[in-house]
């Protein structure tokens, strides 16, 4: 596993996707941090909303004058009831929506998670999120090696799921 915490901005980030895990509710100003040219490519999708911060949904998108060809919205649900299991569940769900793209090397933005109090959690709350993507990684290896027992030999796309967590990079993890 190959897990690096960078003090860098999102823009500077060099990953096949960025995952920028966002709240249904956001205090104002809580975005001002990731500079035009990622406000310019998430403010679309929020304000017309097609991305709304719910629990669980996701969007990939496009962005340019980044250096992350895209951006992976991860929705957290309401500020109020955010917990540590929403929190694997989110990063499960970031996980599971990379497993059908072509992305060996993604990268957390954790500016929204370090908002959080630090004492409603044991550890970062970014901790609770990777642990999320890296249990759904597990799941998903495991019922990959029994689905290929029982096709002989036929491989699904989520075979890689594994190699890709493992070179998941992650912006931020102590507080």
């Amino acid at each position: 596993m190959n897990i690096k915490q960078k003090k860098i901005t999102e823009a500077e980030v060099k990953a096949d996707v960025l995952i920028i895990p966002l709240f249904e509710d956001s205090p104002s100003g809580i975005y001002s941090g990731f500079g035009t040219a990622v406000n310019n490519c998430i403010s679309g999708p929020m304000k017309t909303k097609d991305f709304a911060g719910r629990h669980g949904q996701t969007m990939l998108l496009p962005c340019a004058n980044i250096d992350s060809p895209r951006i992976l919205l991860t929705g957290l649900g309401k500020l109020k009831e955010i917990s540590a299991e929403k929190l694997r569940r989110a990063g499960a769900r970031a996980f599971a929506a990379l497993m059908d793209i072509d992305a060996p090397a993604a990268a957390l933005s954790s500016r929204t998670l370090n908002c959080l109090p630090a004492s409603g959690f044991e550890m970062s709350p970014a901790f609770y999120f990777l642990e999320g993507a890296l249990l759904a990684a597990t799941v998903l290896r495991s019922t990959n090696q029994k689905i290929k027992k029982k096709k002989r030999g036929k491989q699904l796309n989520r075979s890689r799921c594994f190699a890709m967590t493992a070179n998941l990079i992650y912006h931020g993890l102590r507080r």
